[in-house]
């Protein structure tokens, strides 16, 4: 039987053409090239934003740079979660604990603005570790910001999607993981549980009822089962 089709789903399984293995990298690393491009353009300003807002400064502008800087962390976050993938041992078969195991090089804005370019290959941990810190301040700007400035459409990351995406990637670090704290007291493991629990919960999300399941379910992106996509149609395929 056949799980799915089409390229990218076949890469996701470890099946790669020679010529495409670039691509994959560069896909991901240029989209945390843009990130980091962003970061650097907001990130003195968000902060002192969101302080004057929650201090109630009559003075307090509210721009839609919040709401957009934490799309742009969820989407480093998920870039680097998918390098993982990609480009490292399943983490249930890692040879070495993860404080150790070599993986991807790791960019920040810190890193571009001191010119480190050709970075070193970075820890699984500290991939994982820059993966949690992008997504947990993601969720935070989005639960802030979203209430001010309302999701345009479902092609942006809202603070549900932003949890999703960090309990896929705490899922997976999990196993290589299984006992260790990540954060507050907790694993990897019970941070997956908690962030799905939340997306379930509060997201305004439902699973796909069975009698759409091969009908209209996976045909139009208003269908309540889609968190985040886009429609494809002749003009944007």
């Amino acid at each position: 039987k056949s799980s799915s089709y089409g390229w990218f789903e076949s890469y996701e399984r470890g099946y790669f053409y020679a010529y495409a293995r670039n691509y994959i990298w560069s896909y991901y690393y240029d989209m945390i090239n843009l990130a980091n491009l962003c970061e650097i353009a907001v990130e003195e300003n968000v902060p002192a934003m969101r302080d004057a807002i929650i201090s109630g400064d009559p003075n307090a502008t509210i721009t839609l740079q919040g709401y957009y800087y934490g799309q742009v962390l969820a989407l480093r976050g998920w870039a680097y979660s998918g390098l993982l993938q990609y480009y490292c041992d399943p983490m249930d078969a890692l040879s070495s604990p993860i404080d150790e195991e070599k993986s991807i090089p790791v960019y920040t804005a810190t890193e571009v603005k001191n010119g480190a370019l050709g970075a070193p290959r970075a820890t699984v941990a500290e991939v994982y570790e820059r993966i949690y810190e992008d997504l947990y301040e993601a969720i935070e700007l989005l639960d802030f910001y979203g209430p001010l400035n309302q999701r345009g459409s479902k092609l942006e990351i809202d603070a549900y999607v932003a949890r999703v995406i960090l309990a896929y990637a705490m899922l997976h670090r999990g196993y290589a993981d299984p006992t260790g704290i990540v954060a507050d007291g907790k694993t990897a493991f019970e941070i997956a549980q908690e962030m799905a629990d939340e997306a379930i919960s509060n997201g305004n999300y439902s699973i796909l009822p069975n009698a759409e399941l091969t009908t209209t379910g996976f045909m139009d992106i208003k269908s309540a089962n889609w968190m985040w996509g886009e429609d494809v149609t002749v003009e944007n395929t």
